[in-house]
């Protein structure tokens, strides 16, 4: 996907209310600022991270250094969450929000230590800064930690889960978001989904939807990637794998024939969509519901 699209894409994931509100929350209820990273890595800092991490923020020697820390960081947390320590002693983690196959961006929280840090910390910090020229004299480092918080292990790993079930509902409204795009999309595109939505069940191609639409297939490939981030075939695709999931869960109707009823050409087809979207192979989306019901009685 061109990063011009990524970022338009991750835009709209950043101004999603229920986005907003769990951010606001978990900082509210931890004391750990957590932010929104787009799938290219950039994030905007705001007052509530500590006094050190500001700090470094404010010196080009340091906004570099966190920002090789967090990209390495974001590497390592492309398919599943991820914690790492910064050679300031400082300690995040980031949680994919991953959907189709594709990571969207990231749920970054922490600037927090795993300990107290004492004299021993505080100078290995300062050795490792001195290294890439973040000079801090053992007085003012010791000041500029003073109200870092502290999250040991067992604690931030408590929080990584919680971070990780926010991501898999988030990730429902993010795939709902490109399934049914906002009104505010160009007519062309919002025409264009209204008739995958209704027609996904038969073969479908972008060259006949142009030229029902009346204009060229190249035109429409261009204007409904740029504004759903996503190829014309990537688009029918996730409309048929929700529809899929949707009878899987819904209906007691056999797996084959849910596959040829979304549109699918054949159940291996069906089964590396279904695989791509979830996870995991659609028999497992029908059981899914089930042991969630054992669990409740």
């Amino acid at each position: 996907m061109p990063n011009t699209i990524r970022e338009t894409l991750s835009e709209r994931i950043r101004a999603l209310p229920e986005l907003q509100q769990f951010l606001d929350d978990f900082t509210q209820a931890t004391g750990l600022p957590l932010h929104f990273v787009t799938a290219l890595g950039h994030r905007t800092l705001g007052a509530e991270v500590c006094t050190l991490c500001r700090f470094l923020h404010a010196h080009p020697a340091g906004t570099k250094l966190c920002a090789a820390f967090l990209q390495k960081l974001l590497e390592q947390a492309r398919e599943k969450p991820a914690t790492a320590g910064c050679d300031a002693g400082l300690s995040e983690t980031a949680v994919p929000l991953r959907t189709g196959g594709q990571t969207f961006g990231f749920l970054v929280f922490g600037h927090n230590r795993l300990q107290p840090p004492d004299r021993t910390a505080l100078n290995r910090a300062r050795h490792l800064l001195a290294r890439v020229s973040v000079t801090i004299p053992a007085e003012q480092l010791e000041v500029l930690s003073a109200d870092t918080p502290v999250a040991e292990p067992r604690r931030l790993a408590a929080m990584a889960r919680l971070v990780e079930a926010a991501a898999e509902r988030l990730v429902l409204g993010i795939t709902q978001h490109i399934v049914h795009p906002p009104a505010s999309m160009p007519p062309l595109v919002e025409q264009a989904c209204k008739l995958v939505r209704a027609e996904h069940t038969r073969p479908l191609s972008l060259p006949e939807f142009a030229t029902r639409l009346g204009v060229s297939a190249g035109h429409l490939s261009r204007v409904f990637h740029h504004n759903t981030g996503l190829r014309f075939v990537e688009y029918v695709a996730r409309v048929r794998a929700e529809r899929a999931k949707a009878l899987l869960t819904d209906t007691d109707k056999p797996v084959t024939d849910v596959a040829f009823a979304c549109g699918f050409q054949s159940l291996s087809q069906f089964n590396r969509t279904m695989r791509a979207h979830f996870g995991c192979q659609p028999r497992a989306l029908r059981q899914k519901p089930a042991r969630a019901a054992g669990k409740a009685r």
